[in-house]
């Protein structure tokens, strides 16, 4: 299976809730494209989603140095932010997204 295919089943698996699921199919890509951005978004915002919050936290970081221009990298941190009640680091990731000229209501995902 091809990483187009791949990330399809990401897809499906995300919006059926297996998480766990998702995040075996975004490593498997991983290891053949280490950076693949929408990987890398799927799998952080599934660790957060099972409560694994540090662990999104250091893929988002990594992932913020290699693309500072993906909003939805931020967006999945501010989430993390809040959910440790960090309402100011949030912010700070809000604010960046709103300086790259991004709108926040954005429901999709990656």
């Amino acid at each position: 299976m091809g990483v187009k295919e791949l990330i399809d089943e990401c897809k499906r698996l995300y919006f059926e809730d297996d998480y766990l699921g998702v995040i075996g199919i975004c490593d498997e890509i991983l290891k053949h494209d280490a950076n693949n951005q929408k990987a890398l978004g799927y799998k952080a915002r599934c660790l957060y989603l099972l409560d694994e919050c540090e662990d999104a936290l250091m893929l988002l970081n990594n992932a913020i140095i290699l693309y500072p221009q993906n909003d939805y990298f931020l967006s999945i941190k501010a989430d993390v932010f809040m959910h440790y009640e960090e309402y100011g680091k949030a912010v700070e990731c809000f604010e960046e997204i709103l300086k790259m000229g991004i709108s926040l209501d954005r429901k999709s995902v990656v």
